[in-house]
C-alpha cells in the first residue's frame, strides 16, 4: 500500500506511449527501485503480481495509506478525515492504526492546524457513526489481501456477525462461491492476528 503522494507519483510516472527511436533504444535500461522511499526496506513483489510493495509493515508510508483507506467511502466511510487530518493525526503519534480513530476526543481534534470546536465536532462524530457500518463495509476496511469491497460483499452475504465469520473454516470459507483457498487462507490469517481482536472490540 502507498501513501497519497506515494501513489500521485506513480501516476505521474505512468506508461503513456511506447516510444522506438534511436535516442530513446541508447539510453540505460530502467532498473525498478529496490528500496522504499520512505522507509529504505527492501521492496518486494507478490506472487502473480507486478506491483512492488514496502516489506516493511512499520513503514510510515504504509501505515499511513492503510489508515486512508480505512476512512475511505468503500470501507468504513468516515467523512471529514483525508490524507492531512491524518498525516497530523499519525505526526502526533494519535493514530497508528486503525483502533485508534476510535481512542480519540473532541480535545484530540482541537490540537490539529486550523481545526476548530464545528470539525471537531464532525470528525467526532463521523467516527462514532462508523460503528454501525455493515459487516461488509469493515471487511473492506481491513485490507485482507485479496478482499475488494465485491469480495467483502459476497462473504458478509453468508455470515451473520463477524463472530461468526471468525469460527467458519479455511475449508467452509473456500467452498463459498467467489472466494476460493488464496482468500479464505487470508481471511483467517488475519482473524488468527492480535490486531483484528483489538478492532473486533472496537
Amino acid at each position: 500500500l502507498l501513501s497519497r503522494r506515494q501513489r500521485q507519483m506513480c501516476i505521474r510516472d505512468r506508461v503513456i506511449k511506447v516510444v522506438d527511436t534511436p535516442e530513446h533504444n541508447s539510453l540505460p535500461v530502467y532498473e525498478p527501485p529496490a528500496l522504499c522511499p520512505e522507509c529504505d526496506a527492501p521492496l518486494v513483489t507478490r506472487e502473480g503480481e507486478v506491483n512492488l510493495y514496502c516489506s516493511n509493515d512499520l513503514c510510515p508510508s504504509v501505515i499511513k495509506a492503510k489508515l486512508e483507506y480505512w476512512v475511505s467511502k468503500d470501507a468504513m466511510d468516515i467523512d471529514f478525515i483525508g490524507p492531512s487530518i491524518i498525516e497530523q493525526l499519525f505526526s502526533l503519534g494519535l493514530v497508528k492504526s486503525p483502533v485508534d480513530f476510535y481512542k480519540l476526543t473532541m480535545d484530540d481534534f482541537l490540537k490539529l492546524e486550523l481545526v476548530k470546536e464545528k470539525s471537531a465536532a464532525n470528525m467526532y462524530n463521523s467516527i462514532q457513526a462508523s460503528k454501525e457500518r455493515p459487516l461488509s463495509r469493515f471487511l473492506t476496511a481491513l485490507s485482507i489481501r485479496h478482499v475488494g469491497k465485491e469480495t467483502a460483499d459476497i462473504i458478509a452475504g453468508e455470515f451473520s456477525s463477524v463472530e461468526a465469520l471468525m469460527d467458519a473454516s479455511v475449508e467452509t470459507l473456500s467452498n463459498i462461491e467467489g472466494i476460493g483457498d488464496k482468500i479464505a487462507q487470508s481471511i483467517c490469517l488475519l482473524y488468527t492476528s492480535d490486531a483484528a481482536d483489538d478492532l473486533i472490540g472496537v
